[in-house]
């Protein structure tokens, strides 16, 4: 009986750390920061024993719970784990004026050149397609880094 309140306990406190690490990584990147790629050391045996402590763990996830999203951005912050990027300056370049008649022969120039795929010739789609591809792969090393939450390894 006590291994199964043992079990539970543990099973909790990882679930609700894993959980809150995840919705404040989200409302981080919301905010505008970004995580740092330096990779930061953890010390593996306290690491072990938060997780695996009887009592101690429940502690650590109550502690994790009751804690202010403010507290843990300013802490991230102290440690250089996050950072919010430089704004770039925007650019002093005047836009020349474009007339409306202008306007509508690029309009149709742009949905002239929109065409299924079954309309495109073999290169128009090698090249849709390769485009494709690198979205997809960018989009997978997104999510790869965003699985990597706040500087935890899978």
């Amino acid at each position: 009986m006590l291994l199964n309140i043992y079990l539970a306990t543990t099973v909790a406190s990882v679930a609700i750390d894993f959980t809150k690490t995840l919705s404040t990584r989200k409302n981080l990147l919301k905010k505008g920061y970004v995580f740092s790629s330096e990779k930061k050391q953890m010390n593996l045996f306290s690491t072990i024993v938060n997780l695996v402590a009887p009592g101690f763990n429940m502690y650590n996830a109550y502690k994790l719970l009751t804690t202010d999203e403010q507290e843990v951005e300013n802490e991230l912050l102290k440690r250089g784990t996050i950072y919010k990027p430089e704004e770039k300056p925007k650019s002093s370049v005047v836009q020349p004026v474009v007339s409306a008649s202008e306007q509508k022969e690029e309009q149709t120039v742009s949905t002239a050149k929109v065409k299924s795929y079954k309309d495109m010739t073999i290169e128009e789609k090698r090249e849709f397609l390769l485009r494709q591809r690198e979205r997809i792969v960018s989009d997978l090393t997104a999510t790869d880094e965003e699985i990597n939450t706040l500087g935890r390894q899978r």
